[in-house]
């Protein structure tokens, strides 16, 4: 499935009925049935989950449980769009679309991240 898992170290069988797909910004994904949305990106190399507020910074996952502030996504489309889930906590499902959060136009290139350089210039502002 994935040179990141290794084999037959599920929660259940390693077998083909139990892999499901998901979206991750629209691109299709793969993952054991019964993970996390956190444990299916870092399966498929996904690193970079969102960016910071203020500063658009990378942030990634941390750590596994709700204590987790970095792994903010957004789920479902349309009217069924549910913002702030956190990735460690939520089960994935077939066909389930995750999306990040404060980048755009991408997770791995986002234009707010200029404020980062920029940062240090606008303190007269202060």
């Amino acid at each position: 499935m994935n040179p990141l898992r290794k084999k037959n170290q599920s929660r259940t069988d390693n077998v083909e009925e139990n892999v499901i797909f998901f979206f991750w910004n629209n691109k299709k994904y793969f993952a054991n049935k019964g993970d996390s949305i956190a444990a299916g990106l870092l399966a498929n190399n996904q690193h970079v989950i969102g960016r910071s507020f203020k500063y658009h910074r990378p942030r990634g996952i941390m750590s596994a449980g709700v204590e987790e502030a970095g792994a903010l996504v957004t789920i479902g489309n349309g009217a069924y769009t549910e913002a702030n889930v956190r990735a460690t906590t939520t089960e994935l499902t077939q066909g389930l679309s995750v999306y990040s959060q404060n980048a755009w136009p991408s997770v791995k290139f986002d234009i707010g991240s200029i404020l980062n350089v920029l940062g240090r210039f606008l303190r007269w502002f202060y």
